[in-house]
């Protein structure tokens, strides 16, 4: 169960969230919303009814509109993620839910657009901004999705002489997409990663669950890696982060005796594999003999030949 993890790692966070909300400064601009949600519970406890119509209108003007009689119920929002931020209709995201619900059921925009604009409606409904962070990544990456998908169907037509007639047509119609609900493990490091990378909607976008998962724990001791577009994790200055990829080799220390034959010696391999020539049995200089042959390894009786 979630809750077994909650007294570790849940108190942190929202000691680093903070437990008021977060001002917006004058140059912020996240829209507004129009009217305010009016429903009524239905009889199976779990949908509302809108009874009054309810709009965001978000920074760019585009009207969001979830007109009267629509059921809503705050499934868009994983459900894993209802112990770390609250239920959908709890708190100041309640107003961008309903926004969000309607855009999944009626999928008449694109889905990265919708979870984008939930994330804009919570910063509006003054959600503080590490939680509407949180709240945009688990929709983006476990909230649903469609896509259009072109199929050929048969229909019946008349002619203009009476006769029906059958022909092939192409239709589109959208089909939805529901990602694998997220696990234990990846809620909370969704939750360190809203903290310690405190990441812009962008890079939201762009680190998805795999590679979350590659993401270097305990990463603000590793000094902030960011993910970039292949999905790999680097620190701002360009060092990858303490075990990610092998480390580089250390420079070779010269002989203390320093100078060219010093760097030599300090090169030179060791090991039974290779010939020692500075052995503790050849340390003394070689003499003028040693520099020509070795002539008393010539037997007498060859000499007296000679």
């Amino acid at each position: 169960m979630l809750t077994r993890c909650l007294p570790l790692w849940f108190c942190l966070l929202l000691l680093a969230m903070g437990c008021g909300q977060t001002p917006q400064s004058a140059s912020e601009n996240f829209g507004r919303f129009e009217g305010d949600v009016v429903a009524v519970w239905d009889s199976d406890g779990r949908h509302m009814t809108l009874r009054e119509d309810f709009a965001y209108v978000d920074p760019k003007d585009r009207r969001w509109l979830a007109p009267a009689g629509t059921t809503v119920d705050g499934a868009s929002i994983p459900r894993a993620f209802w112990t770390l931020v609250g239920g959908p209709f709890e708190g100041r995201f309640r107003n961008a839910s309903v926004i969000h619900d309607v855009g999944c059921v009626k999928m008449e925009d694109a889905w990265e657009d919708v979870h984008r604009v939930f994330y804009e409606a919570c910063r509006c409904g003054g959600v503080d901004e590490q939680k509407a962070k949180m709240l945009y990544y688990a929709v983006y990456h476990f909230g649903p999705r469609w896509s259009p998908v072109e199929e050929t169907q048969v229909q019946s037509r008349t002619t203009p002489d009476g006769q029906i007639v059958q022909e092939s047509v192409t239709v589109t119609r959208l089909v939805r997409d529901d990602p694998p609900p997220p696990t234990e493990e990846e809620v909370q490091q969704v939750a360190e990663f809203i903290v310690e990378d405190n990441p812009d909607p962008e890079l939201i976008k762009r680190v998805d669950r795999e590679t979350l998962r590659r993401r270097p724990r305990g990463n603000r001791a590793a000094g902030g890696a960011m993910a970039d577009s292949s999905g790999a994790w680097h620190s701002p200055a360009g060092r990858k982060p303490a075990g990610d990829g092998p480390r580089e080799s250390q420079p070779k220390q010269a002989d203390s005796s320093g100078g060219e034959k010093g760097q030599r010696l300090a090169e030179r391999p060791t090991g039974s594999g290779a010939p020692d020539n500075h052995s503790s049995n050849d340390r003394s200089p070689p003499g003028k003999d040693s520099q020509r042959p070795d002539r008393d390894s010539t037997p007498a009786s060859e000499m007296k030949r000679r």
